[in-house]
């Protein structure tokens, strides 16, 4: 019904790209265009996101688990500035410190901001990666825009 009417003011709607599955694949069914994965996770998983294609992968490689309600506080790193460890807070209040061979830092630009600069060091003073003095500035949050309108006799 909005289409309809948008159209009739000169507006050109378009759907939202939204990375779903038209067919089944990889053992996910194909999108039933139910109209709630806009801002919901898909309950039958036909949308490309993290939640559907790669945790469950992760998981069943037995080389990953998930530890829900932990917020990690900082990365240390050894003597040649590699990160070998977060710390972070679990689900209990406990500060926990956890190594790995290899860290990814995927918090979105707000949170990996927040993560580089406490993460400072001898090695790092200013934080993890900000030698410039530019990490957190001039960055850019998600930015959403929406419009909605009602149409007369629609």
């Amino acid at each position: 019904m909005c289409i309809k009417g948008a159209k009739k003011l000169g507006l050109h709607p378009f759907p939202t790209p939204m990375a779903i599955n038209t067919i089944w694949y990889d053992g996910r069914p194909p999108c039933a265009y139910c109209g709630f994965c806009g801002w919901y996770a898909c309950m039958r998983a036909a949308r490309g996101s993290t939640l559907n294609n790669v945790i469950p992968k992760a998981l069943a490689t037995g080389k990953c688990e998930i530890r829900a309600n932990c917020m990690v506080r900082d990365l240390a790193v050894d003597a040649s500035g590699k990160v070998r460890a977060a710390t972070y807070i679990d689900s209990n209040g406990k500060v926990q410190e956890q190594e790995a061979k290899l860290f990814v830092l995927c918090g979105g630009a707000v949170e990996s901001a927040r993560l580089l600069l406490l993460s400072k060091s001898g090695k790092f003073p200013q934080g993890l990666a900000n030698s410039s003095g530019l990490v957190g500035k001039n960055m850019m949050y998600h930015i959403q825009a929406q419009a909605e309108g009602s149409f007369p006799g629609q």
